[in-house]
């Protein structure tokens, strides 16, 4: 009895380490872009774009783990990327990120599954 209320203790804790549909610690974020900035895909690698969200990634104790360039530029005047904090959860960092008018959109990283593809041409010649 012992060894299967253990057996299923550690498979709870296991499935419940698993079962988080998104990376904790991140959050794909929508930023408005300033008024006169005009963004582009260099401006949001490595220019003023770039700074901006980093000076907001670093109010709320976060870095730039990506930055998404030609989606922003398509969009034409918002900054989209993807922050990581090692010192704040997910919800933590997005209700941070949220308090802040520069920012349009904070959501969790989520996990996405890739579906298995049949071959369709199994069997013919």
């Amino acid at each position: 009895m012992k060894v299967l209320k253990f057996l299923l203790l550690s498979l709870f804790c296991c499935s419940a380490a698993y079962a988080a549909d998104y990376v904790q610690g991140e959050a794909l974020v929508t930023f408005r872009a300033p008024s006169g900035l005009e963004v582009t895909e260099d401006s949001v690698i490595n220019g003023e774009a770039r700074e901006f969200i980093d000076g907001i990634a670093q109010s709320v104790g976060a870095e730039i783990a990506a930055s998404y360039g030609t989606l922003s530029e398509a969009s034409g005047d918002k900054i989209l990327a993807l922050l990581r904090s090692t010192t704040k959860t997910t919800e933590e960092l997005i209700r941070d990120l949220k308090e802040n008018p520069n920012v349009l959109s904070a959501s969790p990283n989520r996990r996405q599954k890739i579906m298995p593809v049949r071959n369709k041409m199994k069997g013919m010649k």
